[in-house]
């Protein structure tokens, strides 16, 4: 029986050259290439979680971990970008731009423009990134295939947003309580205004309040060239002197002129305050309306 010999077609140096190419030995990784390998990994893997505002949206917090959008070949994703934000000249880019699909539509007008990327793969079980850079920060996306599972809705929530309406909330909180804090330090929201003021003289109170133990009677600066008047407390048909005292007019060390007052020890519901006697007296009702 004879043998058969085959001629063989490729030379044998290029037999042993493909051979050692197909077998793709990995490269040498030092000891740095490794630790950088660990922190990126770490950064995939982080465990945060996206959230969502309620409208179906899945939310990611930029920057915290590399986010993931799931879409299948029948449907579209789209991926949000913040309000005004735009994307570079060749800003977009895709590691399969073959399988996958990508556009760009801007939704909105005015302030509330806002650049939307449409999202699709030809196949399933695909995975690749896409990197979008903007105007404002650099965006690396983790897409992947699926045969029904996807994600219609895709945004982010930023740090630095976050951070400015933290500021924001603190500096209106802090204006408010300016606004509503007398030069002494008391705090309106918990001082109680309720009062009526009747009568006509020339120390008629400017406004008058208490804090739930005191009742503060606050004076026109031009009581203070005259005599002061005498504060009596209303019960039924008797006046009685009450304890109080004067607490002169300042000026604040930035400038401001702080009106002096009467600091009565105590609430009541009816409060005269009166000068002179006979026929040249004169008086003013506080009356509280609660």
């Amino acid at each position: 029986m004879r043998s058969l010999l085959i001629p063989c077609l490729f030379p044998l140096a290029l037999i042993s050259s493909v051979a050692v190419a197909g077998d793709n030995p990995a490269p040498h990784l030092s000891s740095k290439d490794n630790s950088a390998l660990n922190i990126a990994n770490q950064w995939i893997e982080h465990p945060t979680k996206p959230i969502t505002d309620g409208t179906g949206r899945v939310t990611y917090y930029f920057g915290e971990s590399l986010p993931s959008v799931v879409c299948t070949p029948i449907k579209t994703c789209i991926i949000e970008l913040e309000k005004g934000e735009m994307i570079t000249q060749s800003g977009l880019q895709l590691g399969d731009s073959v399988r996958w699909k990508v556009s760009m539509a801007v939704s909105g007008t005015g302030d509330n423009k806002r650049t939307v990327l449409t999202v699709k793969p030809t196949d399933i079980a695909l995975e690749t990134t896409l990197t979008v850079i903007t105007d404002r920060r650099i965006y690396q996306i983790r897409l992947v295939s699926d045969p029904i599972k996807w994600m219609p809705y895709v945004t982010f929530t930023y740090p630095e947003q976050r951070q400015m309406e933290w500021k924001a909330y603190q500096a209106a909180m802090a204006h408010e309580v300016q606004q509503n804090t007398l030069s002494d330090g008391a705090y309106i929201p918990d001082l109680d205004f309720n009062y009526r003021v009747t009568g006509k003289a020339r120390f008629k109170p400017l406004r008058v309040y208490n804090d739930g133990s005191k009742t503060y009677i606050e004076m026109p600066q031009q009581v203070e060239r005259g005599p002061l008047p005498v504060i009596l407390v209303v019960n039924g048909s008797q006046k009685e002197l009450v304890n109080y005292r004067y607490q002169n007019s300042y000026r604040q060390d930035d400038g401001r002129k702080i009106n002096g007052r009467f600091i009565v020890d105590q609430v009541s519901k009816e409060l005269i305050l009166t000068v002179g006697v006979g026929g040249e007296q004169e008086s003013i009702l506080v009356k509280y309306k609660g």
